[in-house]
């Protein structure tokens, strides 16, 4: 299945909602593309909700490292929602689970940008 990534925007804060495989090829490149993108319109404060994604590789990985490295870097805030058991494990197994941000709802990971 081809990432699909929706995007909303409320009360200052992006919320990229993701469904599919975030994998290596067109799916991936889709996802660095449209956060430079956001990060290029004054965006500081993302959501990226992945409860519809049920695989990530390495690359997806990456991507998603490099998306909080864009944002946290540059003063803004991050984090990622609704991850799924199957991505859960590739995080706690990769260890990023201890890096990058994660919220078990939108509505929390929503509070923890917004705040």
């Amino acid at each position: 299945m081809l990432l699909e990534i929706l995007e909303e925007k409320a009360g200052g804060i992006t919320t990229l909602r993701l469904k599919g495989r975030l994998t290596l090829g067109r799916e991936v490149q889709r996802l660095e593309d449209h956060v430079g993108q956001l990060k290029k319109d004054g965006a500081d404060k993302v959501v990226i909700e992945m409860s519809g994604v049920d695989f990530v590789d390495s690359a997806g990985l990456g991507v998603l490292t490099q998306s909080y490295s864009i944002f946290n870097n540059g003063g803004g805030k991050f984090v990622l929602s609704g991850i799924t058991e199957r991505v859960g494990q590739i995080l706690k197994l990769t260890r990023l689970d201890t890096i990058l941000p994660l919220a078990a709802t939108e509505e929390e990971a929503r509070a923890r940008v917004g705040a």
